[in-house]
């Protein structure tokens, strides 16, 4: 069975911001069409896999790992 989400659950699951959702969903290829309903578009899983893969890449180079932050510490320390 499918779990269809809004914008908002998947952005509240990934937690990140609508907007930052909001911005990859523009981007969907032209074969992945949303669905609206009350207004609110509804994102099938096929969406929201697209959309995962563009947020956990963007995350996994913009974010240091807490690995990449204590060495810079300790370098930092230790020239001190």
């Amino acid at each position: 069975m499918e779990t269809k989400k809004t914008i908002k659950e998947l952005a509240d699951e990934l937690g990140i911001s609508k907007q930052a959702v909001r911005k990859y969903f523009n981007k969907l290829p032209s074969t992945m069409i949303p669905t609206k309903e009350k207004g609110k578009y509804i994102l099938s899983l096929d969406i929201q896999d697209f959309i995962r893969s563009k947020a956990s890449t963007v995350n996994s180079t913009k974010t240091p790992t807490v690995d990449k932050l204590v060495d810079t510490l300790k370098d930092e320390f230790i020239a001190d």
